[in-house]
Order: C-alpha cells, then structure tokens, then sequence
C-alpha cells in the first residue's frame, strides 16, 4: 500500500489529484501528489478537504464542474484541454479524468492526470507558421513561374530540363513535353550563352 501510494506521490511527472464526488456534483480533494504540489506551490493541508469552487479561480469554476460532471453522468474517463496566464505566459494543460466506481455502481472519486503540453502546443503552433509560410513561398514561386512573361526552365543538377513556364514554349517553340528530359544545351546555340 505505501509503495503505490510513494509510486504515486512521487514516482509520476505529471500533475495527479483525487477528488471525493459528494451529491454527484461537488467534487472535493483528497489527494495530491508531490508534482502538483510543486507546480502549485501548495502542501496537500493547503488543498485536501476544499472543493474546487474553494481552489480554483471564479472563471474556471463552471468549466472545471461541467468536466467532472460528465465524467459523472457517463462513467467514463474523459479528457479536456486547458490554459492558464501564469505572469503573462500562457500555459497548456491536457487533463484526464477517470472515474473510480463504488460497490454500487456509481462514481465515488475521480482521478486527475494533468499533464503539461505547453511545449507540444508551441511546437505545433510553429510547424503550423512553417507549412503556412511554406504554402505562401510556394504560391509565390507558382506565381513568378506560370505568369511570367520571361521564359523559364528549370533544371536538375546534370542540366537537364524538368520543366519550363509557357513563355519558354512561345520563345523555342517547343511544348514543354517535348523537351522534359533533354539537355538545356540542345536547346540554344553556343553563341546565344
């Protein structure tokens, strides 16, 4: 028994708290694990017994309560993202909640993995700007190659044509399938280069 609970208390990274469900719509803390305590700056005297309302900010109350009710209602565990300013800093939060059921069937506590994805977010949202900024270049690229009035070829490092804009068939006369492949050398006369 005291080595699931040291497993738990100090063994897991993420955040993790039990709560009591009391009247099926009151949830009240039980327990909290050392990585809570930490990030929070609490003890678990400061926080066991209160219920959310007692804990956490007015704005995230009703959202915190709509939560765990489903998780209530429907038995079943259930994950939510969440943010938080911490002095100007936004911070992302993933949270499970997992129902534990008494011997008659309904939900008595509800364990809460919270898990920060702060980094993944930040992540994410700048792989996101790099494909957006990517699409924008290569819009700007389809733009200078197909609308210009210059022709253009493009070539592969032995010098052989991949493609070309429909310029460079107006300006050789050819269509660009007939000389995808060849050497752009075959196409202009040495004194032209």
């Amino acid at each position: 028994d005291n080595f699931f609970k040291e497993v738990l208390m100090d063994g897991i990274t993420d955040m993790v708290f039990v709560l009591k469900v009391v009247n099926n719509d009151e949830f009240h803390f039980e327990f909290i694990n050392k990585a809570a305590m930490q990030r929070l700056g609490l003890q678990s005297k400061d926080i066991i017994g209160l219920s959310i309302k007692e804990v956490e900010r007015l704005d995230k109350v009703e959202f915190l309560y709509e939560q765990y009710r489903k998780v209530v209602l429907s038995q079943t565990s259930f994950s939510y993202e969440d943010a938080y300013d911490n002095i100007g800093e936004t911070q992302n939060f993933e949270t499970t909640l997992q129902p534990l059921l008494n011997q008659h069937g309904l939900v008595d506590r509800i364990v809460a993995v919270v898990r920060d994805i702060t980094k993944e977010k930040a992540t994410l949202s700048s792989i996101k700007e790099m494909a957006s900024n990517a699409a924008e270049s290569n819009e700007r690229f389809h733009s200078l190659f197909f609308h210009n009035t210059d022709g253009i070829f493009i070539l592969n490092n032995m010098g052989y044509i991949t493609d070309g804009n429909e310029a460079s068939e107006k300006i050789t006369g050819y269509k660009i399938e007939e000389v995808v492949g060849k050497s752009f050398n075959t196409l202009v006369e040495l004194q032209d280069i």
